[in-house]
């Protein structure tokens, strides 16, 4: 992020932004239990509004069981980008696919969720304790992030 900016240039550009098409890595280890990958990228009109035509808010997306009970969710991934398939043991950062803008999204990122169960829509939500992630800004490590923080992997 650069000048309290998500992309340089035309903001209607989707290359533009910094994360679009950035490696998504697995975080935690478990097993892919559904990906979705049939939507384009949700296209940024002028005045800066998406034009969504993904049936499903999540667009492209990939979820991980990694235990019983405890399921991951990424979101917004871009069409053709998947490295693994259904029933792939994943470890923890792991390359899985690639950030794009899918689904209702007003620019390109990624949706990250912990949940209690497989449903998206019925499983509650699992607090995530991070490692080894700095606030791009400050350039300080973080345990938990709050909402409006741009971070990024500190790996040494």
């Amino acid at each position: 992020m650069k000048d309290s900016k998500t992309y340089s240039g035309v903001r209607e550009n989707l290359s533009n932004y910094y994360c679009y098409g950035k490696e998504i890595i697995a975080p935690l280890d478990g097993e892919v239990v559904e990906i979705k990958n049939k939507y384009e990228d949700t296209q940024i009109d002028h005045d800066g509004q998406p034009n969504c035509a993904a049936s499903d808010v999540r667009g492209n997306f990939i979820k991980i069981r990694h235990s019983n009970n405890e399921y991951s969710l990424i979101g917004h991934i871009l069409k053709d980008s998947f490295n693994v398939r259904v029933g792939d043991k994943v470890k923890r950062g792991d390359y899985l696919a690639n950030c794009g803008n899918s689904g209702n999204t007003s620019e390109p990122h990624i949706h990250f969720q912990v949940q209690k169960g497989p449903s998206f829509y019925f499983s509650t939500g699992l607090p995530i304790k991070f490692e080894r992630v700095i606030n791009f800004e400050l350039n300080q490590p973080l345990k938990y992030i709050t909402r409006n923080q741009i971070v990024m992997n500190k790996f040494e």
